[in-house]
């Protein structure tokens, strides 16, 4: 059975190019009520039918639309209709601020902003500036939900009342470090 981050991708990279459900859907040749509860995980789908699916979307594997959202997509490497598509919906706005705040969380996660110790607030100021005006604990609840609290850790320490959070592939990197050490570390990472 397809994954929880396989459907979070799938949602993630539709999110991106501002895609709605029901064009993926038409790419994909099935209804928008099918693609919906796929993305949602509200219906299962076999490792095939996830491959399929994933093949007509985006022209990659299953296992390989993980590292795609991950790693960045490449427009001219997309099937046609889905190119057709993102042309067309490039002027359009996100309609929800919150999967906005997500996906460019997902960016910066993504560009190895969190390889080493860094607080919420901090976060927020690598965001779009469009996003400028919201509360650093919007980013905090993002970290707590499923399937970014799967890959970003809280940090044992506090600065400025802020939590610290950090990749699980580099939290080993930094455990061993002092309080201060980190305090210090995180704090001169603040001012550049």
């Amino acid at each position: 059975m397809a994954n929880e981050e396989f459907a979070f991708a799938l949602k993630s990279l539709r999110l991106l190019f501002n895609l709605s459900q029901e064009k993926v859907a038409t790419i994909a040749g099935i209804i928008q009520s099918d693609y919906s509860a796929f993305e949602r995980q509200k219906r299962e789908l076999t490792l095939n039918n996830a491959d399929l699916l994933a093949q007509k979307i985006w022209g990659v594997s299953y296992r390989e639309l993980i590292s795609l959202y991950k790693n960045g997509v490449v427009l001219q490497n997309l099937p046609k209709e889905t190119q057709i598509a993102i042309e067309t919906s490039a002027n359009k706005k996100l309609q929800n601020q919150t999967n906005f705040l997500a996906l460019e969380l997902d960016r910066l996660i993504s560009e190895g902003l969190l390889n080493q110790p860094i607080t919420s607030k901090q976060i927020l100021k690598k965001m779009d500036s469009n996003l400028w005006n919201k509360n650093s604990i919007e980013i905090t609840n993002l970290f707590n939900k499923a399937p970014r609290k799967h890959y970003i850790i809280k940090l044992d320490i506090k600065i400025n009342k802020q939590l610290v959070y950090v990749h699980k592939d580099y939290a080993e990197l930094f455990c061993n470090l002092s309080s201060n050490d980190l305090i210090e570390l995180v704090t001169n990472s603040q001012e550049e």
